[in-house]
């Protein structure tokens, strides 16, 4: 028999054998790469099984898999916890937390999320769970595995410190208060004390005089000082009062008039530059008022005989600024971080009158108001305070 096949023919057969090898090693390569699926998963469900940690795995919308550690973890027993009965595990809190993760996870098919969940173990006691979550392959289908970790006693343990450190700054500052209010309140007891006892001792009716009007100022000092008291733990406690509109300008105006005596007496020359379209400010009047009385006291107390203090209000967009000026002694480097601490003067000798409170009061104003103070000062060059309000506060409504 003659082999009438062309050249064309032969070609032609050997690219459909080509062709079918190619088939048959395409079909190959996808059953090799099964069967390496396949032994990944074996590996991956031994793994899981000896792992200390809680692992789960969730798939098709519920909970399919959760390795022995678990049981450790809560004390359940594995199989009735598994599917829809996991939700009964889980605190209210946390359940829309964990809802959401899932149901980003069935909307993507994959995840990547570390979210804190509460839970109860089996005796219903509440356990802070760390769980951690990344998308895998389970079954030749999407899956979510979670690694949990049980945080309880860390929080506890870490919330425990915070609760000692808090304690001991509380200790603290009740010890700093307690010596600083004692050394306040006795020197004008024991100039009180002192008078008394002169008073039980003198005859002539102007000694006599004398010793009661240190005496009174001795309780005018003292007033002064439990009113200040009273008015940091106000603050401090967060008492809220009814804001209301009020012509700043005005406040700046009644300040100063009411610190007249002390600015004759020191015969010092006040320049007042207030700006005349300032806007009304919401907030607690009489409050800004003594914030606004103490700084320009502080200037009056500290600057000498016949000096010059300029106060000066401008408005910028939503704030307003309040600058008061002087050239006196001026604060030290050293002592400008502390000046607003509560019973800190510069004047460490206490040659200057007051209770150590004032700056502390007006921070404590300004920052209610969510407003702040800045400083600058410069030895014998004199202080520039600068206070910023905001003509409307966040919490105007309260």
């Amino acid at each position: 028999m003659t082999d009438k096949r062309t050249r064309a023919d032969l070609l032609n057969e050997i690219h459909q054998l080509q062709a079918r090898i190619a088939q048959l090693e395409a079909q190959y390569q996808h059953a090799m790469q099964k069967k390496s699926v396949s032994d990944n998963e074996v590996h991956l469900s031994q793994l899981l099984e000896t792992l200390p940690i809680t692992i789960f795995i969730y798939q098709n919308h519920q909970m399919v898999y959760l390795n022995p550690a678990a049981h450790h973890l809560g004390g359940y027993d594995l199989e009735a916890i598994i599917g829809d009965n996991f939700w009964q595990i889980v605190h209210p809190d946390s359940v829309d937390t964990l809802r959401d993760a899932f149901r980003q996870f069935n909307s993507a098919g994959e995840l990547n999320a570390r979210i804190e969940v509460k839970a109860y173990n089996v005796h219903h006691q509440l356990r802070i769970l760390d769980v951690q979550m990344v998308s895998i392959s389970y079954n030749h289908q999407p899956a979510l595995l979670g690694a949990v970790l049980d945080v309880t006693e860390r929080l506890h343990a870490h919330e425990r410190q915070l609760a000692l450190e808090a304690e001991k700054q509380r200790v603290k500052l009740l010890t700093d208060f307690v010596r600083d209010v004692s050394h306040d309140f006795r020197t004008p007891l024991s100039t009180i004390n002192t008078c008394v006892y002169l008073l039980g001792r003198i005859d002539d009716p102007i000694k006599r005089q004398q010793q009661l009007d240190i005496m009174r100022e001795q309780v005018r000092h003292l007033d002064k000082l439990v009113d200040g008291l009273l008015t940091m733990s106000r603050l401090d406690s967060g008492l809220v009062t009814p804001f209301k509109l009020f012509d700043l300008n005005l406040v700046i105006i009644e300040s100063v008039q009411s610190l007249t005596p002390y600015i004759k007496e020191k015969k010092h020359h006040i320049h007042t530059d207030l700006q005349d379209d300032l806007s009304l400010i919401m907030g607690d009047m009489q409050d800004v008022y003594r914030a606004v009385r103490e700084i320009i006291l502080n200037a009056v107390q500290y600057t000498p005989s016949s000096g010059d203090i300029v106060i000066q209000t401008r408005q910028h967009d939503t704030m307003v600024m309040i600058m008061v000026q002087d050239n006196g002694d001026g604060i030290s480097e050293a002592d400008l971080p502390r000046i607003f601490d509560r019973f800190f003067r510069a004047d460490q000798a206490r040659t200057i009158g007051g209770v150590g409170l004032g700056l502390s009061i007006a921070r404590k104003v300004i920052e209610y108001h969510h407003g702040h103070i800045d400083v600058q000062s410069k030895i014998h060059h004199g202080s520039v305070f600068r206070i910023y309000l905001p003509i409307r506060p966040p919490h105007e409504d309260t």
